[in-house]
């Protein structure tokens, strides 16, 4: 199946799954209870799962390996021509995002390599007036040429000047960037670009990563930490006339083996098997040849031989542009496509899956409508006790109901106390975890790079910066569990002591995912800032910026990301509980209210018996809409 059609059936499934959510929305928003701040967040939970629709996938390659002749071939042949430059040689000389939404304007927008000092792309990306916009016609194919080509060209600077916008230097080319015969490098004109091309598959939420040489990367990190982790699926490209040379196994383990988003899928292409054909061999040697060849980079890279596709993608290009069914047979990239669509697809169709079932889990209880037929059961049997007693019997319901009131007034007021007392204990936890102190580590570790004399100093200082953040990472665990259990036997005695019942209170954020994240920092800074070849190869100024302005920046990204999360679980932990009280408070209002009619005219007893009877159908029957539509979801899911 065609990666169109896979997302054509993607794009349908949201859209069922989007339908059932709206009739979950209204059947809350009917029985009045879509307000909750619990039920709101877990609505808004359900639909972000669902409407993240962009899949993105990245191709790595070195270079002459054919990954943009690929790209071509398995995306733009319906046009006729090249979209993206690919020629022999070097093409892609810097990341390339393709993307298209609603609103978007056909343009490539192009980042100056000098941003690189600097500025995240991160950061980048929401200042516009960084970017050098050109736009095209899309009906126009050499207009189109014209504006992509921005993604081939190069600067001619000193080597130096190289080192300094973090690319390594190496006269045999093989492990960095060769210098000229004039003694000047040359480097990519740009250090990243976005081609906004209105293609249907980018316009369904397909975005498509580009991604040039390893030593046309230089010391760009944001790959590592912005780019590849966000990508569903990764296709790394290698070529039948090469095999998997070191500098093949450099992109490997740097970037897919140790680096990255680990769970996204990984498939290796060995590309250009056309070139085994000499005429003199038969087809049945052509299959051994292509056979040994996938073993051999199966053995390399430590992948099985499933995970890896032979083709010709200049010949799937050729085909499909002429039309020769025959011709894009014998490429082989209909094999190739038919995994990548899966892969890239099921994975996406998993994350929303899961995010999607964990928005659901106790959505129902997150209503409160369980606890409100709990009171209007208790109030009926009540009533109903009423019938045919005296007027003493009714003054001494009032009496109860007037001492449970105060007996309420009393809880929470404890329940300020404990609140009180997790606020504190709260505060411990944010302030460890604060944006200020992270801030000031970074600020305090860049003047300790500065008092450096040598390389191996500043290689431990920044060590010593994530062997503290480590401390304060578990630190934080701890306190976090703490706080977790104080929490829960909080809830625990409100329920068995005092009797309150209420829906048990949320989960806080994995704190795992958040070690695990500035772990990924810690492991990219190390490789590519304070590596023995980036120390060596480039002098302190140079070391200091890429760690201020790309490492530090990047953790403290993160850190504020997790930061919000933890800061909005402490602000919604103990709202179940308040929500319970002032639940319980109306509930023994109206209690009061009808016992003192009731009081005052025995007569109105059976009238308000029915009116209770008809709430308590009526909250059932809210129940069961609301189950029904949630039940809708999970099978329009799947789940």
């Amino acid at each position: 199946m065609a990666l169109g059609q896979y997302l054509i059936d993607f794009d349908a499934w949201r859209g069922s799954v989007r339908s059932a959510l709206l009739i979950v929305q209204q059947a809350l928003s009917d029985a009045g209870v879509a307000g909750r701040e619990r039920v709101r967040a877990r609505l808004l939970e359900a639909f972000d799962a669902v409407d993240t629709q962009r899949l993105r996938v990245a191709f790595l390659a070195e270079f002459s390996r054919g990954k943009t002749e690929l790209i071509n071939a398995l995306f733009f042949a319906d046009h006729g021509e090249r979209i993206l430059p690919s020629r022999t040689g070097r093409t892609t000389m810097c990341p390339t995002e393709l993307e298209w939404f609603d609103g978007a304007t056909p343009e490539v927008l192009l980042l100056p390599i000098a941003a690189a000092r600097d500025v995240t792309l991160r950061d980048a990306r929401m200042q516009p007036e960084l970017w050098t916009r050109r736009p095209f016609d899309p009906q126009d194919t050499q207009s189109v040429l014209a504006a992509t080509q921005g993604v081939c060209e190069v600067e001619q600077v000193s080597v130096d000047e190289a080192e300094s916008l973090g690319f390594r230097i190496d006269p045999s080319g093989e492990n960095g960037l060769e210098p000229q015969p004039d003694g000047t490098v040359l480097v990519p004109a740009w250090r990243h670009a976005i081609i906004r091309y209105p293609h249907p598959l980018l316009a369904a939420g397909l975005v498509i990563v580009d991604t040039p040489g390893l030593n046309a990367i230089g010391a760009e990190i944001d790959l590592t930490l912005s780019l590849l982790p966000e990508c569903q699926a990764i296709v790394f490209v290698l070529g039948v006339d090469t095999g998997v040379t070191r500098s093949d196994l450099a992109v490997w383990r740097r970037f897919i083996q140790s680096g990255g988003d680990r769970s996204a899928a990984t498939l290796v292409v060995l590309n250009k098997i056309d070139a085994l054909e000499d005429g003199l061999r038969s087809e049945a040697e052509i299959e051994a040849e292509i056979d040994a060849r996938v073993a051999d980079v199966a053995h390399h890279l430590g992948v099985s031989v499933s995970h890896i596709f032979p083709l010709s993608a200049q010949r799937a290009l050729v085909g499909r542009i002429r039309r020769d069914d025959a011709l894009v047979t014998r490429s082989r990239i209909t094999e190739f496509e038919a995994a990548l669509s899966e892969a890239l697809v099921d994975r996406r169709l998993e994350i929303s899956e899961i995010h999607l079932k964990a928005a659901l889990e106790g959505l129902l209880a997150a209503t409160g409508i369980e606890a409100k037929l709990t009171q209007l059961h208790g109030q009926l049997e009540e009533l109903n006790g009423l019938r045919h007693k005296n007027r003493a019997r009714m003054l001494y319901l009032l009496k109860k109901v007037q001492s449970e009131k105060e007996e309420l007034d009393a809880l929470a007021e404890r329940s300020k106390a404990a609140k009180a007392l997790f606020a504190r204990e709260a505060k411990a936890l944010l302030e460890l975890i604060g944006r200020r102190r992270i801030r000031a580590e970074v600020e305090q570790v860049v003047a300790a790079l500065q008092q450096a004399t040598f390389s191996a100093q500043m290689r431990s200082e920044i060590e010593r910066f994530f062997d503290r953040i480590s401390e304060w990472l578990e630190e934080g665990n701890r306190k976090l569990g703490e706080l977790k259990t104080m929490v829960d036997k909080l809830y625990h005695r409100f329920e068995t002591e005092y009797g309150l019942k209420c829906d048990p209170p949320s989960e806080p954020p994995q704190y795992e995912t958040f070690i695990a994240s500035i772990q990924d920092v810690r492991e990219a800074a190390l490789e590519q800032v304070a590596g023995w070849g980036f120390l060596l190869a480039h002098g302190k100024k140079r070391v200091i910026e890429q760690f201020a302005s790309l490492v530090g920046r990047e953790i403290e990204a993160r850190w504020e990301r997790h930061y919000r999360q933890f800061l909005a679980w402490v602000r919604v932990v103990m709202v179940p509980m308040d929500e319970a009280l002032a639940e319980q408070a109306e509930a023994l209002e109206k209690r009061m209210q009808s016992l003192a009619r009731i009081r005052d005219s025995v007569d109105t007893l059976e009238p308000q018996i029915a009116v209770l009877e008809a709430e308590y159908q009526a909250w059932q029957d809210h129940r069961a809409r609301i189950a029904a539509a949630i039940d809708g979801v999970r099978s329009a899911a799947g789940l």
